[in-house]
């Protein structure tokens, strides 16, 4: 097996490992959303922050925050969204729209700050506490 085999091989078990996180991370969060409405959470239009973190933008986004600083989100159908916008003029006059984003087993997980926490600990949470737009 000549190094570029070995990358390869490489790369698939690495893609096929972050497919299996995205998998049971989405599962969990189909879980979230049909527990937030059993227990009276109506999911609520979101915004998203822009980059500068000046100010926020309505998005296409209705669901729930899944962070108390609103950073992430999940929509009833178990998408995950990261609830950042650039801020351009033309997202300020009509909104941004988000896509939804792999979503992860450990949310800032790899990120400055150290605030790496399971997602199944913030859907918790926010069935104790939600987040109230």
């Amino acid at each position: 097996m000549d190094r570029d085999e070995v990358f390869a091989a490489q790369e698939r078990i690495l893609r096929a490992e972050r497919e299996r996180e995205h998998a049971a991370a989405t599962a969990l969060l189909r879980d979230a959303a049909a527990s937030f409405q059993r227990a009276g959470i109506a999911p609520a239009p979101l915004r998203a922050r822009t980059f500068n973190g000046r100010r926020t933008i309505k998005t296409q986004v209705i669901g729930w925050y899944l962070k108390q600083d609103r950073s992430v989100a999940c929509d009833p159908e178990g998408n995950f969204y990261v609830m950042r916008a650039e801020g351009t003029l033309r997202e300020t006059l009509r909104g941004a729209r988000l896509e939804p984003q792999p979503a992860p087993l450990v949310v800032g997980k790899g990120g400055r700050d150290g605030e790496a926490i399971a997602l199944s600990e913030l859907i918790t949470r926010r069935l104790e506490d939600p987040v109230i737009s």
